[in-house]
């Protein structure tokens, strides 16, 4: 199928649409090789066979992981996509079951390391009880249709009050209010930058 960019969810995660499209829109997130979402750093490997996630010597040698997305949720973009699939598909591969941590020793197999940045808070892999921060995007985990509804409720509720637009990798009361002192390169999404007026404009 013809597709750019991929997530990749668990089921009991809330995907904020309008904001997952801000960030893709954003003018510095790479077009290819991307991989991104909450990432993990110098995650020790657990060798204590009574633990859920342990691994043996003899399955993963190191003990540190390379770094990875949490499996919660991430994005790839369609070239990282195809990378993976012919590693997994080729005698390189061989899968263990803590599958995030395996995603990222693939990709580093095929020369992609994480895009990291200030997004990466916007993946929150925490309980949504501990409150909202306004500009997330990814939230995990949820434990029942009736905590997934209210996130819900919360999230239009926010949306409702914030009353803004997309400039493309942030949000903006208005188009002019874009820029914030960065000139054009802050007027994205929903906006054009006007070289005549040399102001940020609404699309149309």
């Amino acid at each position: 199928c013809n597709y750019e960019y991929i997530l990749k969810g668990d089921d009991d995660i809330f995907v904020r649409i309008p904001r997952l499209f801000d960030f893709m829109n954003g003018i510095n997130v790479p077009k290819r090789k991307l991989y991104t979402g909450s990432i993990n750093v110098n995650a020790a490997v657990e060798r204590h066979k009574s633990e859920k996630h342990s691994l043996s010597k003899e399955t993963f040698a190191p003990r540190i992981f390379p770094p990875y997305a949490s499996g919660g949720g991430f994005i790839l973009s369609a070239d990282v996509v195809d990378r993976l699939y012919v590693l997994l598909n080729s005698n390189r591969s061989h899968p263990f079951p803590i599958d995030d941590a395996y995603i990222g020793i693939m990709l580093e197999k095929v020369g992609v390391q994480p895009y990291r940045g200030r997004h990466e808070r916007k993946f929150q892999f925490i309980s949504w009880q501990y409150g909202w921060d306004t500009d997330w995007i990814i939230r995990h985990p949820f434990k029942s249709r009736e905590e997934m509804t209210k996130a819900l409720i919360e999230f239009q509720k926010i949306e409702k009050e914030r009353g803004t637009i997309s400039c493309g990798g942030h949000r903006a009361p208005s188009c002019p209010e874009c820029p914030q002192g960065h000139g054009a390169s802050w007027c994205n999404g929903q906006c054009s930058w006007s070289n005549q007026t040399q102001m940020c404009q609404q699309k149309g």
